[in-house]
């Protein structure tokens, strides 16, 4: 973590029990658990996704009955299980059925 600003300045003379702002920029994001998408509508996963701190990566589309509904949910090419950790910011692919 690298502290980028701070009120007041460092030097500047502060009465105790005053409080002081720091701004902060962290080295690596944190993490956060991937939400269960598999069932669900293809908007209705975008907005757990955007909700989680996750971006949309790659959309497949598979023939399936269930038009629009997600099948499969994918982190660097492999399946991942709801609950599982990721960084806040990774990209999630989505295979999405067609018919």
């Amino acid at each position: 973590m690298q502290v980028i600003r701070q009120v007041p300045d460092e030097l500047e003379v502060v009465k105790s029990s005053r409080t002081v702002y720091l701004k902060y920029n962290m080295s690596q994001p944190p993490y956060t658990e991937m939400p269960n998408v598999v069932g669900y509508s293809f908007r209705n996963a975008l907005m757990f996704l955007e909700n989680a701190g996750l971006k949309l990566g790659d959309t497949t589309f598979r023939p399936d009955f269930a038009k629009n509904s997600v099948l499969e949910q994918l982190y660097n090419g492999v399946m991942i299980q709801p609950g599982a950790k990721v960084r806040v910011g990774s990209r999630i692919d989505l295979v999405i059925g067609s018919n």
